[in-house]
């Protein structure tokens, strides 16, 4: 059970793995671990919708590209900063010398283009053109790459993967790719798989090295320990909390699903290092943040069993592999 640690553990410290498929951000996962357990003020919830609705995207898009065996290699959620600004890529294919950005959108509905202006078509209020955004983070890693990689050939088109999108007055060869297109598109990046080349494993290499790991600008929901609810939640499609069932056994009382004592454990560890990573792991913070749910001493048992032990006279406390 404890692997989910081991895996957590890779993802704070920004390993290449992280970039294989989209993560969600360090905000993204606390606003939905507090939403579990306290109201989210107006904003917050505005927030963790867009970002909710951003990752449901990308993993649709994840998901396209790799149900095919495709030519190089596709990295997710880069982050870089250079020239003294930060700029994001959802998604990157390194194929050889050639590096194509995707920008993944997730709209819904219909739209309207007017020379360079975006509208909505039910009201035709002006949005921000997302082409926009896409061509400043184009330049960006050209100049970010030049040093190393100056004969790179880098590309960039937008992807609306929500079905019911549709975008009307599209100048021809607009670098978009929309939902009735993604067939078509799957099918251009198929091959039979090959070796990926050293080239393609140099270029994302260093890019995985550039990645910065976090935004300066996050933000983040403003909250206390003693203000949220304890307990152990469901998860995070439930709002439920965990109640005793059997001596192995949580049961939600909304949902009705058990989960085993380890598992619930193993999550409860990973959130409390999450929402309060200022605060040691002890068995009797834990049992306070589990409200009693599970027992001192099975707390005690499986910390002394999956994690690393700390000693400093009477006391003890405890660090994840």
């Amino acid at each position: 059970m404890i692997s989910h640690l081991f895996l957590y553990d890779l993802e704070k410290k920004g390993s290449e793995i992280i970039h294989h498929q989209p993560q969600k951000s360090p905000a993204h996962r606390i606003l939905e671990h507090v939403e579990r357990r306290k109201a989210l003020s107006p904003d917050e919830i505005m927030q963790l919708e867009a970002a909710q609705k951003g990752f449901r995207g990308e993993m649709k898009f994840h998901q396209l590209v790799t149900e095919v065996n495709s030519t190089g290699k596709f990295l997710f959620d880069l982050l870089f900063s250079t020239q003294g600004t930060e700029f994001q890529i959802d998604s990157l294919h390194i194929h050889h010398n050639t590096l194509t950005m995707y920008e993944i959108k997730h709209f819904s509905g219909d739209f309207f283009m007017n020379q360079d202006k975006w509208y909505l078509a039910s009201n035709k209020q002006e949005i921000r053109n997302p082409l926009i955004q896409l061509q400043r983070s184009e330049f960006l890693l050209r100049e970010l790459l030049k040093p190393k990689h100056p004969n790179l050939i880098v590309k960039a088109y937008l992807v609306f993967v929500h079905e019911s999108f549709m975008l009307y007055q599209v100048p021809l060869g607009y670098p978009a790719i929309f939902p009735s297109q993604l067939k078509r598109f799957q099918q251009s990046i198929q091959i039979n798989r090959a070796t990926i080349s050293k080239q393609t494993e140099n270029i994302a290499n260093t890019l995985t090295s550039l990645h910065i790991g976090e935004s300066r600008y996050a933000k983040y929901p403003t909250y206390t320990y003693d203000e949220l609810q304890k307990g152990i939640i469901c998860s995070l499609d439930c709002s439920g909390f965990l109640q005793k069932y059997t001596k192995l056994l949580l049961r939600c009382p909304l949902c009705e699903k058990t989960k085993n004592v380890p598992t619930a454990l193993t999550e409860l560890i990973i959130e409390f290092e999450l929402l309060f990573p200022e605060r040691k792991i002890t068995t009797g913070n834990l049992h306070d943040w589990c409200d009693d749910t599970i027992s001192k001493n099975t707390i005690l048992r499986f910390l002394n069993e999956n994690l690393i032990v700390f000693k400093n006279g009477r006391y003890t406390y405890y660090k994840t592999p």
